[in-house]
């Protein structure tokens, strides 16, 4: 499956090294095949995302490819810091801080989902 969303995304015109975010059990499972011997598929997966990383994304059911090239995705971490009050007692205070960032997919071929 990973090898056919590289193929989609070559043949959309998105370019290497792909990345693949894994929920955490397919995560599991890919490092546990190296238990039973043979050949590691985290290498050969590195192989196949033109040295692309793997990475277990906790968030993710299934899977996702993606391209790693471009400004196809678009992280903006805020300014607006702020540390602010929750509550005390005699031993302690807490407190908490926020920060605001978005998001954006500015190239919405760039990525594949795979699910089971």
């Amino acid at each position: 499956m990973v090898a056919r969303a590289v193929d989609t995304l070559r043949q959309a015109g998105m370019k290497g090294p792909y990345a693949l975010a894994i929920g955490p059990e397919g995560y599991t499972r890919i490092v546990e095949s190296t238990e039973h011997g043979g050949l590691l598929v985290l290498d050969h997966l590195r192989r196949i995302l033109d040295g692309g990383k793997v990475v277990r994304a906790l968030g993710v059911r299934g899977a996702v490819v993606a391209s790693l090239s471009g400004d196809n995705f678009v992280l903006e971490l805020g300014q607006d810091l702020s540390v602010g009050y929750s509550h005390h007692d005699r031993e302690s205070v807490s407190l908490y801080v926020e920060e605001s960032f978005s998001f954006r997919v500015t190239e919405p071929d760039a990525a594949v989902v795979l699910t089971d």
